[in-house]
C-alpha cells in the first residue's frame, strides 16, 4: 500500500488482489468499480481518499486483464492535486480527486504498463512492449517499440529520463534513446 498526503486529502493506493467482484466478503467496499474489459482479471488496484479526519470521501477499484502489475512509486502520478494517473495492467486511467470519477482510460501497452513519468507538459509511460508519450487528456502523442520487451533479466532497472531524453534497453540488451518528440537517436 502507498499512502500520499496531498492538501487536505490522504490517498491510499492498494494492490487489492483479494477483491472479488460482487462478493460481500471484500475488506473494502468500493464506491466506484472501473473495468477495462470483460476478460480474466489479472490486476486489481484500489484507491481510497480520506479527509484529514480519516473519514472516507470516495473509493474506487480498477480491474484489468493483461499483464499483472503492482503498486510502486512510479505506477502513478498525482497531478495538480486534482488528477490521479494510474497504471493498471496494460491500461492508464485518469481519475479526479477527491471524487475518483473516471476522466478517461486508455490501453497504453499491448501487455503491461510498468510506470508513468512526468516530462514537460506530458507523460512518458514505460510499457513492456511500448514507450509512449501521452497528454493529460489521454491522447497518445507517439508510441515506439523495440527489438524485444523493455525489461532486462534479473529485474535490473532499464528506464530513466535525463536531459529531456528517454533511455531504456530491451531484453536483448539493445540500448534506446528517444527524444521528447519520439525520435530514436
Amino acid at each position: 500500500m502507498i499512502i500520499e498526503k496531498i492538501c487536505d486529502y490522504v490517498i491510499e493506493i492498494i494492490d487489492d488482489r483479494e477483491y472479488s467482484e460482487n462478493s460481500t466478503d471484500n475488506i473494502i467496499i468500493y464506491k466506484n468499480i472501473y473495468k477495462t474489459d470483460d476478460e480474466r482479471i489479472s490486476t486489481k488496484h484500489g484507491i481510497v481518499i480520506k479527509d484529514k479526519n480519516n473519514q472516507i470521501l470516495s473509493s474506487a477499484i480498477m480491474l484489468a486483464s493483461g499483464g499483472a502489475t503492482g503498486i510502486h512509486e512510479k505506477s502513478y502520478i498525482i497531478e495538480k492535486n486534482r488528477i490521479l494517473l494510474l497504471c493498471v495492467s496494460n491500461w492508464l486511467l485518469s481519475l479526479t480527486i477527491p471524487t475518483l470519477e473516471l476522466n478517461w482510460k486508455k490501453e497504453i501497452d499491448s501487455v503491461s504498463a510498468f510506470g508513468i513519468y512526468k516530462m514537460n507538459d506530458d507523460y512518458i509511460v514505460h510499457g513492456e512492449l511500448e514507450i509512449s508519450r501521452i497528454n493529460i487528456n489521454g491522447t497518445i502523442i507517439w508510441q515506439n517499440s523495440g527489438s524485444d520487451i523493455f525489461v532486462l533479466p534479473k529485474g535490473i532497472n532499464n528506464f530513466y529520463i535525463e536531459d529531456n531524453k528517454i533511455f531504456t534497453q530491451s531484453w536483448d540488451e539493445r540500448k534506446y534513446c528517444f527524444t521528447y518528440e519520439g525520435k530514436l537517436t
